[in-house]
């Protein structure tokens, strides 16, 4: 059973939407006690930060949810090792599908395969260390980390490659081979001091 915490500013029909669609069994409640004992928690969120805390607040549920906000190298880093999959939810528009998102490539170098929505960029990025949904829907995307999460061995493959393509291929080194490149392009000819092969 899956706990839905209702504070009275979530989308909690978007939801409750896509929990159906899952087939998956919920409930909706403001209750603490719920929210202690609940194997499962979702907190749906709209961007309201400060109104959402101040709703966790009034019904005595701020106990039993962290939002810690901006935190240190070592909080992620503890937490992105604990995960099973990650998930990059930004959707296909004509802003993200020239962004890799930094989470894309954090799961990646922590070997964590991932689920997201299509979008070129990210497609270039993780390659076959992530699950791609062709269109922008919650419940394709919720389908995909259900499936992803049901299959162990794929999980394990798409992390190795992940790490593998930040080590070879997404590193430093490989950024400046393809800067000066484009330098040279650029500017007509080799770049001063350039040493890349051909």
């Amino acid at each position: 059973m899956i706990t839905v915490v209702n504070y009275g500013a979530g989308n909690l029909r978007s939801v409750a939407n896509t929990l159906e669609a899952l087939g998956a069994r919920y409930e909706v409640t403001q209750e603490a006690a719920m929210v202690e004992s609940a194997r499962a928690v979702i907190l749906p969120g709209v961007g309201h930060f400060g109104q959402m805390m101040d709703a966790l607040d009034r019904l005595g549920l701020r106990e039993f949810v962290d939002l810690p906000g901006r935190v240190s190298n070592e909080f992620l880093f503890t937490a992105l090792q604990t995960m099973d999959l990650g998930v990059a939810c930004d959707p296909v528009n004509a802003y993200n599908d020239h962004c890799t998102m930094n989470k894309t490539l954090e799961y990646m170098a922590f070997g964590k395969p991932q689920v997201m929505f299509a979008t070129t960029e990210g497609r270039a990025s993780a390659a076959e260390a992530a699950v791609y949904v062709e269109e922008n829907s919650p419940v394709k995307l919720a389908e995909a980390i259900a499936s992803l999460l049901d299959d162990p061995a794929a999980r394990q493959r798409m992390g190795r490659i992940g790490a593998e393509r930040v080590r070879t291929q997404l590193n430093w080194e490989r950024s400046v081979e393809q800067l000066l490149r484009a330098y040279e392009c650029a500017l007509g000819g080799p770049a001063r001091g350039s040493s890349i092969p051909r």
